[in-house]
């Protein structure tokens, strides 16, 4: 590796990632912009992940070990070792398409005011076939609303972040004892990511837009933490309870719509893991928390709704009317 600086940083948090690591790590050396280091992470690893790292041969690659401490710690590691000029983020079982780079560094490097560029992304399998599902976030005039209502980025591989925005949250960022700034919250069980973005929403003072082409490959399944939904709700609770104290004014006018977006969500996670009664009752606490959540999307809390009723059913018949309606909502988004 050169002695100078590289003026990307790729950062890739790795925990047990043998099955799928090398599909990633192969993605990130096959970009068509290559003034860029990987640090790559060993956040304790117990399978083959460390030995895999190693058989690869590429002086780009660094390789870091700790203890496990989990993926937000992972992350605020290989950021304090970087030396890039800007940080993007892969996660272990996701993968990028060749232009990832290129397109986001053209990005940022067209303004100064664009502290963070993301894209979309699409789900792949574990076979790592398209499954013709994605993410689509809003790409711009992107403002506190979206990122408390919406799951912004989407992913954890899908950002490019200027390293001068991660310096604006230096002061508002705890210091770990080994010497790393948690720019991700190591204490949170979940609701890192939107901890995150808030954080750079309130405090950076740059813009976080997208570039329209899909430049990630997101594994949807894979690499997710057991975390419970009382846990995912509590999370996030705790999470905009910090930010409610901190910028009252600005996060309590969307807190309630908010609220209901985050409810509608755990109501289809507990629908899709069989936990019918949460189901339900996180649903029409959703409806009832703010009717706007309703009346901005009913499409989609249409289609809430009838996953939770469907979830009444043995999980066989359920498995199918979900299938049966995945492939029908890919073949609207492919045509869009």
């Amino acid at each position: 590796m050169s002695s100078s600086a590289p003026k990307v940083s790729v950062i890739m948090p790795v925990i047990n990632g043998a099955e799928y690591l090398n599909v990633a790590l192969d993605s990130v050396l096959a970009q068509d912009f290559d003034d860029f280091e990987v640090i790559c992470v060993n956040d304790g690893s117990t399978d083959g992940t460390l030995a895999l790292l190693a058989s690869f041969d590429d002086p780009r690659i660094r390789i870091i070990s700790q203890v496990s401490q989990g993926g937000a710690a992972a992350r605020n590691t290989g950021i304090y070792f970087a030396r890039g000029q800007y940080i993007a983020l892969i996660d272990w079982h996701d993968r990028w398409l060749k232009n990832k780079l290129s397109s986001h560094i053209a990005h940022l490097d067209s303004s100064a005011r664009v502290g963070a560029s993301y894209s979309p992304s699409l789900f792949i399998d574990k076979q790592g076939q398209l499954t013709g599902l994605g993410q689509f976030p809003r790409l711009y005039d992107i403002g506190l609303r979206e990122v408390v209502c919406h799951n912004l980025i989407g992913n954890g591989s899908a950002a490019v972040i200027r390293r001068a925005t991660l310096n604006k949250l230096n002061a508002c960022s705890p210091v770990h004892e080994s010497g790393r700034i948690c720019y991700f919250d190591e204490t949170l069980r979940d609701a890192v990511k939107l901890d995150f973005w808030l954080k750079i929403a309130l405090y950076s003072g740059l813009r976080v837009e997208g570039v329209s082409i899909p430049t990630t490959h997101v594994r949807d399944t894979a690499g997710k933490l057991p975390v419970s939904l009382a846990e995912q709700y509590a999370s996030w609770l705790d999470v905009m309870a910090k930010y409610r104290s901190s910028h009252p004014a600005r996060v309590n006018r969307w807190f309630s719509l908010a609220h209901a977006y985050q409810l509608r969500r755990l109501a289809l996670n507990a629908s899709q893991t069989g936990e019918t009664r949460l189901a339900f009752a996180y649903f029409f606490k959703a409806v009832f928390t703010n009717w706007r959540m309703v009346a901005e999307t009913p499409g989609t809390t249409l289609i809430v709704a009838a996953s939770v009723c469907l979830s009444v059913l043995p999980r066989r018949y359920y498995r199918f009317f979900e299938a049966r309606a995945t492939k029908r909502l890919a073949k609207k988004q492919l045509a869009v």
